[in-house]
């Protein structure tokens, strides 16, 4: 980028990190343990308020070894407040105020299964009903996109389980020997992630931490060496308001493609398939956008869309969290949206 972001972006480089904080971390980090890999992640004080998410535009460092490379990646997590990304974004919420962030150092987790939360139903408003996302390895191919995590759907009454649908998974990340990522492919048939008592236990879980907050909560966790980590939790910034969804399917149309509820609504469009965010200019106004996956990149395609359609993710995947920030109804994990639907057809997303 040029201009101010990149300007900031220096300044923060260039100003570092003041001798009496680098002290600290570097103490807190031996208390830690020798040689522990850590998770650097910038987690804005104003990044997920109850209205605005961020998703996914703030950085977040894996797998990092020693004091010195901390204290770079924590220089670099403040420089990213300053983020191309996070400009348009900021200007789309109309946020003026001067942006905060906290930067959290975690310990790794070799997650063995991991996913998300959420204490109740993202895309309905349902609050007897959580949603449980889980992969195989570690969690960030859920948001990325990449693969379809099993989705597992509790009644919070008991809790029971309610439904179970199976996702796609062709590959997992792991921690390798050396402590770095490594992607590991996977038959794509496969059997559940969880079984029903890990999915109870971690339904307990997530209502004690709700209740804790006071709040709904969308909550990433992880299972390694027979221990149920929770690695973040923060309230749910869009809740789909259960009304819209009680409108009747209009003039009994043939359904095209099926998947996930990522974000309530209907609406109507011509279709647009893009298969990469350079493509974004080519989507009209009011078009509904077609695409294997989203990432923050394809935010100002997004925001002139009328709904959004994918093949891969699940209801936590980026497409999903900034379709509901946006207010416009997204579907997810359709799988052939992109081959099924064609350039020009008008469609209704329900």
């Amino acid at each position: 980028g040029s201009g101010a972001p990149a300007e900031a972006r220096q300044a923060v480089h260039d100003a570092g990190i003041p001798p009496d904080v680098a002290e600290e971390v570097s103490g807190a980090l031996e208390r830690l343990g020798p040689d522990v890999a850590v998770a650097v992640r910038s987690s804005g004080t104003t990044e997920d308020t109850g209205t605005t998410s961020f998703a996914g535009m703030n950085v977040t460092y894996t797998n990092v070894h020693g004091a010195d490379e901390v204290l770079a990646r924590v220089v670099d997590c403040w420089a990213s407040l300053y983020g191309d990304r996070v400009f348009a974004y900021r200007a789309t919420q109309k946020m003026t105020e001067e942006p905060s962030l906290a930067v959290v150092v975690q310990q790794m987790i070799p997650s063995e299964r991991s996913g998300v939360l959420f204490s109740v139903d993202p895309a309905t408003g349902d609050e007897s009903r959580m949603v449980i996302e889980a992969v195989l390895g570690q969690g960030e191919t859920i948001v990325s996109g990449r693969v379809e995590p099993d989705t597992y759907v509790v009644d919070r009454q008991g809790p029971t389980i309610a439904s179970i649908r199976i996702g796609r998974q062709d590959v997992m990340i792991v921690q390798g020997q050396d402590g770095r990522d490594q992607e590991v492919p996977l038959e794509v048939g496969r059997a559940r992630v969880l079984d029903d008592t890990a999915i109870l236990e971690l339904a307990r879980l997530g209502m004690a931490v709700e209740a804790h907050y006071g709040a709904p909560q969308d909550i990433e966790w992880a299972v390694a060496g027979g221990h149920t980590w929770v690695v973040q939790s923060r309230p749910i910034t869009t809740l789909a308001r259960p009304s819209v969804l009680a409108q009747p399917v209009p003039g009994g149309g043939r359904v095209l493609v099926t998947g996930l509820a990522a974000s309530a609504g209907r609406a109507s469009g011509a279709v647009r398939v893009l298969t990469s965010p350079d493509e974004g200019a080519r989507l009209l106004t009011g078009e509904v956008l077609v695409a294997p996956i989203t990432s923050p990149d394809w935010v100002p395609a997004m925001r002139r869309a009328a709904a959004l359609v994918t093949d891969g993710g699940g209801v936590t995947c980026h497409a999903a969290i900034v379709s509901r920030e946006l207010g416009i109804p997204c579907v997810v994990g359709t799988r052939t949206a992109t081959a099924v639907l064609r350039d020009g057809e008008v469609v209704t997303v329900d």
